[in-house]
């Protein structure tokens, strides 16, 4: 019988295995959470929260998502069978998450200057 969602009667350690992969393959956390048998979202995020080292390596499975989705860019682009008005959104949706994700892909830089510390810049002026 299949377990009810938000059942606490996991193997934990092998749901965060199946949890890292499948964000390391540019899956959301939301859809690995709806297959049969696995915990809730926000029981996944509690653990990512509380749990440093499972934390840790989603972030970076999260990382390696993150290039599997710039890859399915180049895969859309590449279908012959796909209307371009089709690719276009695909590819477009997968690019702005990214930008906002990873600053990796994001389109702009950010420069801040800031003084010892993190602190204000101190400006001298000498008058000659």
């Amino acid at each position: 019988m299949p377990r009810p969602k938000g059942s606490s009667d996991f193997d934990r350690a092998a749901v965060e295995q199946i949890v890292c992969d499948q964000l390391a393959a540019g899956k959301s956390l939301r859809s690995i959470c709806r297959a049969e048998g696995m915990p809730t979202e926000a029981a996944v995020r509690k653990w990512m929260i509380e749990d440093e080292a499972f934390g840790s390596q989603s972030a970076c499975a999260r990382e390696l998502g993150h290039e599997s989705l710039a890859e399915e860019c180049l895969e859309i682009a590449d279908d012959d069978e796909m209307k371009p008005d089709d690719k276009r959104i695909r590819i477009d949706t997968r690019i702005r998450l990214l930008g906002k994700w990873s600053q990796r892909y994001a389109d702009k830089v950010l420069n801040e200057h800031s003084g010892p510390g993190g602190g204000p810049v101190k400006i001298e002026v000498e008058y000659l």
